[in-house]
């Protein structure tokens, strides 16, 4: 009876469970919001003149409701939101395979991205800071 039970408690506790959805919106609206306070006062001024009152927390999620955007407007940004390279590759394969790396991806848009945020009067751009707050 006992192992009948706990088959039956096994059984319904896999039925009852949900595929992972990496991230998801809470998690990176939770890293967001730690990164957000581990700013200077400085990069938080710098930030608040590009969103206003919205929080990182809240922009966070911007590359994953942009995937079902149905306009057609983002459908260029679709390669930013990943990055295909092998497990367990060194730096040094990592190095390599995005300098042989064709196009926009992840990577590349967020090195442009940031680039962007540091010139010295950088464009009131809230997309130059949705991509790397997504992935904080």
């Amino acid at each position: 009876m006992k192992k009948v039970l706990s088959i039956l408690l096994l059984s319904a506790a896999l039925l009852y469970l949900q595929p992972a959805q990496a991230w998801g919106p809470t998690g990176h609206r939770v890293v967001a919001e730690i990164a957000s306070f581990r700013l200077s006062n400085k990069a938080k001024l710098a930030i608040q003149k590009i969103i206003g009152n919205e929080s990182l927390a809240m922009i966070a999620n911007w590359p994953d409701f942009i995937k079902s955007d149905t306009t057609g407007e983002y459908n260029h940004t679709s390669p930013w939101h990943y990055l295909d390279f092998p497990g367990h590759c060194t730096r040094a394969d990592f190095d390599r395979i995005m300098s042989e790396a064709k196009g926009e991806n992840l990577y590349s848009q967020t090195v442009a991205m940031i680039a962007q945020l540091k010139t010295p009067n950088p464009p009131l751009s809230r997309n130059a800071l949705r991509l790397p707050s997504w992935y904080t």
